[in-house]
């Protein structure tokens, strides 16, 4: 025991405040964490109360605040590290390093009480009552084909320019339209109304770069705002409802996807329905081309023109940020999704089509 207070006490002289402050950050972390794993409702239910509450004082303000967030916590850390360097050399700089720890341990424990325990809810297929079991390529493809037919059938329906470019409509008119939706969902289903919907709001600064690291868009729990980037027109609303399912405590990928397919697809505007039914499809068909491209080829046999046009402005859209940044950025997110114990990564945004194709072929209960 002495030698543990002597070692602690020399730390402390060599780091300064900062060694206490970064001790602090990791024991908040482990409560939090420790309270989700044991009180993993009430404190799902106490995260959404919280964020609600900052949704409230937030979701008026135009600008996405997330973004004064990140550059005020990056300006933190460079004058933690450079400011510890000029004004103590070494010394300066193990504190300024100390001290980034702490600010990382103690904003990681509040990401983990905001947002990390909504990982731990139960799965959606149950909250739900989707029968998600194992299905065959027969019922991958017969679940693809509906969607297609919908798909072309919404695409000839949908307002578009007259060189035949889909107008996807006001940004603020989609995000009130998809949160309706989600407060009429919340009606039947506790998920959908447990939570706060939160209007999206567009990305400004981040917005040039989230496309070149493969981001469509992100909830901010500290901020409680669903953040949506630059996209094609027949995405905008579907990637509005995604970041909206976030905000309503749906945490994985899968099951916020599939849940801005239901907003979408629920609601009586055309073009938003569209958006819905575009992204399902193109869930189904890269589903099915990996295992049965002679099945895919049969289905993109179907697509009509308008809708041919969407997909090939979509793939036009998309090879322009193919690059290092993207890979880079893709496995950041990998990263990220396996730490919050989605185990199958970046490829639990595929899981959607079994989600898909339970809602499609039995519906909901």
């Amino acid at each position: 025991m002495t030698f543990l207070k002597r070692s602690y006490g020399k730390l402390r002289q060599l780091l300064g405040r900062a060694l206490p402050g970064a001790l602090w950050g990791g024991l908040f972390w482990c409560i939090v964490l420790l309270m989700g794993r044991f009180f993993g409702d009430g404190s799902r239910a106490m995260a959404r109360a919280v964020t609600g509450a900052i949704a409230f004082c937030t979701e008026k303000i135009p600008l996405p605040l997330s973004e004064v967030f990140l550059a005020l916590a990056a300006a933190l850390v460079l004058w933690f590290l450079l400011g510890g360097a000029i004004r103590g050399k070494g010394r300066g700089f193990l504190r300024g390093l100390c001290s980034v720890a702490a600010l990382a341990l103690w904003l990681g424990g509040a990401f983990t009480f905001l947002w990390g325990v909504q990982y731990q809810a139960p799965s959606l297929a149950e909250e739900l009552g989707l029968s998600v079991r194992p299905r065959s390529v027969d019922e991958l493809m017969e679940s693809a084909m509906i969607l297609v037919r919908q798909a072309n059938e919404l695409a000839d329906q949908a307002p578009r320019e007259e060189d035949g470019t889909f107008l996807a409509g006001d940004f603020s008119a989609l995000s009130q339209e998809t949160g309706a939706q989600y407060e009429k969902l919340g009606e039947s289903y506790p998920v959908y109304g447990a939570g706060r919907v939160t209007m999206a709001k567009q990305a400004r600064l981040l917005g040039k770069l989230m496309p070149w690291v493969g981001i469509a868009g992100y909830y901010f729990p500290f901020t409680a705002e669903p953040t949506v980037g630059p996209t094609v027109s027949t995405h905008l609303a579907y990637n509005i409802a995604h970041e909206q399912a976030h905000c309503l405590g749906v945490a994985p990928e899968d099951e916020a996807g599939f849940s801005a397919y239901l907003a979408c697809v629920t609601s009586d505007d055309p073009g938003v329905r569209y958006s819905g039914v575009i992204n399902g499809y193109i869930y189904l068909s890269n589903a099915l081309y990996d295992v049965s491209p002679e099945l895919s080829s049969l289905l993109s046999s179907q697509v009509g023109e308008n809708l041919r046009r969407d997909i090939r402005a979509l793939n036009d859209y998309l090879s322009q940020f193919e690059g290092p940044a993207k890979t880079a950025g893709t496995a950041v997110n990998d990263a990220y999704l396996k730490a919050q114990n989605q185990t199958a990564g970046i490829q639990s945004y595929g899981n959607m089509a079994d989600l898909l194709i339970a809602y499609t072929l039995d519906g909901l209960e």
